[in-house]
């Protein structure tokens, strides 16, 4: 599961959140408003809704385990494709394919998991999963402002340093994501028909959304505007994952105690 886990740590420690880190010199070298750096946040979220819609179709004609797959590379080429370009059009795109491609791997991943996790009768493997986001921002908060520092300029290269990562990612966790998984038009419409019972959790999951992506998108650039240095955005990023890694860790033992909801 720790190398199933690296997905997670690209889809979204990786291809969402070190966005964040490297807003600053972005905004600095190609004079962007806070509307136009928020703008490709907003161009992730979309991208990431378009994937997440379409992941089970997907999985159904190639197998979770070649959806997982895909959308590992798709990270990684998305992320090298925002380091060529200062184009603010073409920077839309990279992050709506960074997005579309991480939902890929978010799901489909946690299909795989949560296969591990009832065969294993354990949710350990769940908690391992879902830490990988922080892991992914324990890396990039640890490496991006010391490369950044005072030189706006080097904003290409974190990209450049943020893809290869995704390779490795991708290369490790290869073989994580294999066998198959019931992808069928039965659990999909089964799914569709429990849409309407989750309203509720879904617009507490939208609130909690719209609060924490605004949040971790700005953090760095309001540090940077309080003249924060480099060890302390460093500080403040890393123990953001390491609290992201914890979370789900510190969770799994009571949610698996409580009662299954009604059907």
């Amino acid at each position: 599961m720790a190398r199933l886990a690296l997905g997670t740590a690209s889809a979204l420690g990786l291809g969402r959140f070190a966005y964040g880190l490297i807003l600053p010199a972005m905004r600095s070298e190609l004079g962007w408003s806070l509307a136009q750096a928020g703008g490709l946040t907003t161009a992730n979220a979309l991208g990431y809704l378009l994937g997440a819609l379409a992941a089970a179709h997907v999985a159904h004609r190639l197998t979770v385990a070649a959806t997982f797959r895909l959308g590992m590379v798709l990270t990684a080429a998305a992320l090298a494709a925002t380091a060529v370009t200062g184009s603010y059009a073409v920077l839309l795109l990279t992050r709506a394919a960074a997005g579309l491609a991480g939902a890929l791997v978010f799901i489909t991943g946690g299909v795989i998991a949560s296969h591990t996790a009832a065969r294993a009768r354990s949710a350990a493997p769940l908690a391992v999963y879902y830490a990988g986001a922080g892991l992914g921002i324990v890396v990039s908060g640890a490496a991006i402002p010391a490369l950044l520092g005072h030189h706006p300029g080097r904003w290409q290269l974190a990209w450049v340093g943020l893809a290869a990562a995704g390779c490795v990612a991708t290369v490790i966790s290869w073989t994580a994501a294999r066998g198959s998984y019931d992808t069928g038009t039965g659990a999909a419409l089964a799914g569709a028909r429990a849409v309407v019972r989750l309203w509720q959790p879904a617009l507490a999951y939208l609130l909690f959304s719209a609060g924490y992506i605004a949040y971790i998108t700005f953090l760095s650039a309001y540090l940077t505007s309080k003249h924060a240095n480099v060890a302390q955005i460093t500080l403040t990023w890393t123990a953001l994952g390491i609290a992201a890694v914890a979370s789900p860790v510190l969770w799994s033992r009571p949610i698996g105690s409580w009662p299954a909801p009604a059907p």
